[in-house]
C-alpha cells in the first residue's frame, strides 16, 4: 500500500553542500552530475510521507521517516530488530507518472553494489541494464517501465548510504564520457 508523498523544499546551500560531498568521487554518473549540472538554476526538494519528522529535514544523516518501535522476536530472547522504512513504493508511482507524462524522459538508476565484468549475468541487467566500465545502471523509459520493473531497480539501488535515481531527457546513444 502506498501513501501520498509530500514535496518539501530544501535550503539550497545546506543541501548542495551535502549533495556535493555525497556525490563527489562516488562513481562516474555521480561525478558527471556534479560536473555538468548548474545546481543554482534549480531547487532541491525531497518527497516524504506525511508522518516524516520534518524537524530533521536538513539533518541528512538521521532518520527522517517514522521508525517502527523495537520489537522482540519472542519473550525468551533479548534480541531485537527494527524495520527501516523506505519510500520505494511511493517513488515508483512518482517515477512512472513522470515517464508517462513525457515520453522523452529516461530514468537511470544506479546499482552501486553491482560490479560489471565480462562474465556478469543478471536477469534485471539483461532486460534494462547498461554499464560504464565496471559500473551498473538501469535505464527505463515510458515504453519499458512497469511498476514491478521500477521497484526491482529501486530495491537494487536502495543501500543505506547511497541511492541515486536520475530523470533526464538525455539520449544515451549520444553520450560520450
Amino acid at each position: 500500500m502506498t501513501c501520498k508523498l509530500i514535496r518539501h523544499e530544501l535550503d539550497f546551500q545546506i543541501t548542495f553542500d551535502f549533495v556535493r560531498e555525497a556525490l563527489e568521487k562516488t562513481n562516474t554518473l555521480s561525478c558527471k552530475i556534479m560536473d555538468i549540472l548548474d545546481f543554482e538554476k534549480g531547487r532541491f526538494f525531497t518527497l516524504l510521507t506525511p508522518d516524516a519528522h520534518i524537524e530533521r529535514l536538513h539533518i541528512f544523516e538521521s532518520y527522517i521517516l517514522k521508525q517502527n518501535p523495537r520489537l522482540k522476536y519472542d519473550d525468551k530472547s533479548p534480541a531485537t530488530y527494527q524495520i527501516i522504512p523506505t519510500i520505494c513504493d511511493e517513488l515508483c508511482v512518482y517515477i512512472i507518472s513522470k515517464l508517462n507524462l513525457n515520453n522523452k524522459i529516461n530514468c537511470v538508476i544506479d546499482d552501486f553494489n553491482a560490479t560489471y565484468g565480462e562474465d556478469y549475468e543478471d536477469d534485471l541487467f539483461s532486460s534494462v541494464g547498461l554499464f560504464y566500465e565496471n559500473e551498473v545502471y538501469y535505464k527505463l523509459d515510458f515504453s519499458t517501465a512497469s511498476s514491478e520493473l521500477i521497484l526491482q531497480c529501486l530495491h537494487r539501488s536502495n543501500i543505506f548510504w547511497h541511492s541515486l535515481c536520475v530523470l533526464t531527457e538525455a539520449h544515451f546513444d549520444d553520450i560520450v564520457i
